[in-house]
């Protein structure tokens, strides 16, 4: 009886993150591996790893748990893309992306293709707004 207890209450912290992260994690994911089915595969694994970890998922704030997911989900994102190469039938601005640094790549995912505001950003990132300011646009600069 335990064991279904522990499985409901993963799988209800998995949908509780999924509900919360899963536009922003899977917009990113896509943005960065150019693949959907694989980025849709990142995402998932991203939120169960978190959701499998009660204690540190309740004691996360939501800004927290993104970071932490948006971090996982970037480095197996960007591991696949280093694997593969860039599919010719990406939009223009998509595969400009791959060549602005990481940061500035994230603020511009974050902000114009996952809906996040600057405030949101800079406290994902925990820097001062105005330091997102730049970071975002730079990035839509070198796009």
């Amino acid at each position: 009886m335990a064991e279904v207890v522990e499985v409901l209450d993963r799988q209800t912290a998995a949908l509780t993150l999924c509900d919360a992260h899963g536009r922003s994690l899977l917009t990113l994911a896509i943005t960065v591996t150019g693949n959907r089915k694989v980025a849709e595969r990142l995402t998932v694994r991203a939120i169960v790893e978190l959701s499998g970890q009660p204690d540190l998922c309740e004691r996360l704030e939501l800004a927290e748990q993104r970071r932490e997911l948006c971090r996982a989900v970037f480095h197996q994102a960007a591991a696949f893309r280093s694997r593969t190469r860039p599919d010719p039938e990406l939009p223009a601005p998509v595969r400009r992306l791959r060549n602005v640094p990481a940061l500035n790549r994230l603020a511009v995912l974050l902000c114009v293709f996952g809906g996040h505001t600057l405030r949101q950003l800079a406290d994902l990132l925990e820097l001062p707004e105005l330091d997102a300011a730049h970071l975002l646009r730079d990035g839509l600069q070198r796009i």
